[in-house]
């Protein structure tokens, strides 16, 4: 038996400005004062470290459950819990509470020496605890093969039963740290990260909309709040928790602003009576279908740029991104016209364009945070501001300077004077994720749940002209460094040591331009250097949008543009920045689909990579052949060749050639283009 002393508890009190641990030792009992500890935990997110618990006293039950019961509001995570808590906590109903058990001591006994002694177990995020009970351990006695008692496979077996692991990423972030946990942050889970000001909230949401908490991020909004929706996924059929999150937070706001809404959302989640009272919807992705090619093409559209045309059932025409031909839109015409106007706020236009780009980790986590309430804030008149806009607009006349906008460039002309456009400045305040401003650049940076990648325009005189070179820099950049990740032995000798060959070259030659073309020395080399390097990159954008299914991004994350006066000429010049944020999921969907091998009639193929497209102006995508097969042998096919048609039906993907394939009887017609040389046909006799 131990001292008196070593069996007093003892609590150790950390606290960060995310969380609070709670370290106890020795004896839980009447001392415990469950209602008082709990008191003095200021912040949502506490652990509890047991990992020195002897023992659970009678009085200390009551003392245990009362704790449990002041921080029922709180993220509460058990770790390090010693056998002996474990045990209890596990027997004795009610004692886990509302906590999540992250990683607990069980007994081992060594077959040799019969030593015992206690092993950590740490729970991930998959809960998959039951992997565990045929593991062994070393004997740190003997070193022979030490087994789980039998006791500690029951209890193992138990928690392995309990619900899978939400935990925040704040906590995995200190358990890594502090206590070198092997876990990952978890992609799946559901986020929000915002800011408020004012009267005025932006908080960006994540993840599975059927994992929304409702009640508790409600209660954190009020005034205008805007929701980006632009990285949550969702099921048409799981939307309760989101319907029942707006009944909950209606009442607590003056309007609920949705901007970026994922394609179909609208029609699915959005309930027409709530349109007509506080619900506004800002932006939304719309599906715009072929006519000729059958292509889909997403498409970001803005509401209040486009109500006019909207509320009389009329969507923003969008050619095919494929063929150019004419495109519908799918939705019907009764949603457009449900959709409402919202009054013109500069102030939470700025808080969105500011606050879009910031980390979750300089944001707010709206899900384990207090936030306080607003003070209401007194109305300002209508007159006043019209009249700072009328001021703006004839400074904004009189000065010929540098502006800076943030904004969709669709549609948009650049020769017009908006007048949502601020006053002209001579100082740009860049967002933190422009890290390159070379013209035509691009560059991809590895995060801890995305990859994020830039795309830089040229000095263009036309911005519309310019987003597109930025789009295309930046999706080509993503491309490329996906290539990188594929690691089937084939790919990298056939495929990627082909098209980085050429890619190196071309981006090389565009360097040498911008040094000794750019001026008026040589402005023909540049030109045409330039135009070489932009035309490749958007075959490589289209070949992946026609490629690459739904993993493929819809929408940019931001963008950012500045116009400078033209120091050569009369008129402006824009220079625009593109971002676009891929998840991990979708890292791993676009590496499997362009990694894939798919077995047609005895041959090999894999769908053409995007970046092939360095190599040809006639490349538009299509399967590429691993290995032939006797017809397609005797037919003259070899590997590396690509076929880019059945028929006169075009293929883009290899699934798409197997199953055209499979369509065809007798003799088929295939169109086969190899490197270097101009597609023609075969025929295959089968």
């Amino acid at each position: 038996m131990g001292s008196t002393a070593a069996q007093e508890l003892r609590i150790d009190r950390t606290t960060t400005s995310d969380l609070t641990m709670l370290t106890l030792a020795g004896t839980v009992d009447a001392s415990l004062l469950g209602g008082k500890v709990a008191a003095g935990v200021r912040t949502r997110q506490l652990i509890v470290n047991l990992r020195d618990v002897r023992r659970f006293a009678s009085w200390g039950m009551a003392e245990w459950m009362n704790f449990l019961k002041a921080t029922s509001s709180l993220d509460l995570y058990f770790i390090e819990c010693s056998s002996y808590a474990v045990q209890q906590m596990n027997l004795v109903a009610g004692l886990f509470g509302h906590g999540k058990l992250v990683s607990f001591y069980i007994p081992f006994r060594c077959n040799s020496c019969s030593e015992e002694f206690d092993s950590l177990v740490l729970i991930g995020h998959d809960n998959a605890t039951r992997e565990l009970i045929s593991g062994e351990r070393t004997c740190p006695t003997c070193g022979g093969t030490a087994r789980m008692t039998t006791f500690a496979e029951e209890i193992v077996t138990s928690i392995g039963k309990r619900p899978p692991l939400d935990i925040q990423d704040e906590v995995v972030e200190f358990l890594r740290s502090r206590f070198k946990y092997d876990l990952a942050i978890n992609t799946r889970r559901f986020r929000a990260h915002g800011k408020q000001r004012g009267a005025s909230t932006y908080v960006r949401l994540s993840g599975d909309l059927a994992k929304l908490p409702g009640t508790t991020l409600a209660d954190n909004l009020h005034g205008t709040v805007v929701l980006d929706l632009v990285a949550v996924t969702y099921a048409p059929t799981e939307l309760d928790a989101w319907r029942s999150f707006v009944q909950v937070v209606l009442p607590n706001v003056t309007t609920l602003q949705l901007l970026d809404c994922p394609a179909d959302f609208v029609r699915h989640a959005i309930d027409r009576d709530t349109l007509q009272s506080k619900v506004k919807i800002r932006t939304f992705v719309l599906r715009y279908h072929c006519t000729t090619c059958a292509a889909i093409t997403p498409a970001m559209v803005d509401v209040a740029e486009n109500l006019e045309q909207l509320t009389v059932g009329i969507v923003p025409p969008r050619p095919c991104s494929v063929c150019k031909a004419e495109t519908r839109a799918d939705i019907e015409d009764a949603t457009l016209r449900q959709l409402p106007a919202r009054e013109r706020d500069t102030d939470l236009d700025e808080l969105i364009s500011k606050t879009r780009t910031e980390s979750p980790e300089r944001l707010t986590n709206y899900l384990v945070a207090k936030i306080a309430k607003p003070a209401r804030q007194a109305s300002i008149a209508r007159s006043a501001f019209i009249g700072s806009l009328l001021a703006a607009l004839v400074v904004g006349g009189a000065v010929a300077a540098v502006l800076i906008l943030k904004k969709d460039p669709e549609n948009q002309p650049t020769s017009e004077l908006a007048i949502d456009k601020p006053k002209p400045t001579t100082t740009f305040q860049r967002p933190d994720w422009v890290t390159v401003d070379a013209p035509l650049s691009g560059l991809c940076v590895e995060q801890t749940n995305r990859l994020v990648c830039v795309g830089v325009s040229s000095n263009n005189k036309n911005r519309a002209e310019a987003v597109t070179e930025a789009n295309d820099a930046a999706l080509e950049e993503l491309v490329n460094t996906l290539g990188l990740k594929i690691k089937d032995s084939w790919f990298r000798t056939n495929v990627l040591s082909s098209y980085t060959s050429k890619r190196g070259k071309l981006l090389s030659a565009l360097q040498d331009a911008e040094v000794t073309g750019a001026d008026t020395k040589d402005p023909a080399k540049y030109a045409t250097t330039v135009g070489v390097v932009q035309r490749a990159r958007h075959r490589v954008v289209e070949a992946l949008r026609t490629s690459g299914g739904a993993a493929v991004p819809a929408q940019r994350s931001d963008w950012y543009w500045e116009e400078y006066v033209n120091d050569k000429g009369a008129g402006t010049e824009f220079l625009v920045f593109v971002r676009y944020d891929l998840p991990l999921d979708a890292q791993s969907a676009l590496v499997q689909t362009y990694s894939a091998v798919t077995e047609v009639k005895g041959s090999s193929m894999m769908t053409a990579y995007p970046s092939l497209g360095w190599e040809s102006d006639e490349f538009t995508g299509g399967a590429v052949l691993i290995k032939a097969a006797s017809d397609l042998e005797a037919a003259g096919l070899k590997p590396r060749q690509l076929i880019i048609a059945v028929g006169d039906e075009r293929v883009t993907t290899a699934e798409q050639l197997r199953d055209r394939l499979a369509t065809h009887t007798g003799a088929v017609q295939l169109t086969v283009k190899s490197a270097g040389t101009s597609a023609h046909t075969v025929i295959v006799s089968r």
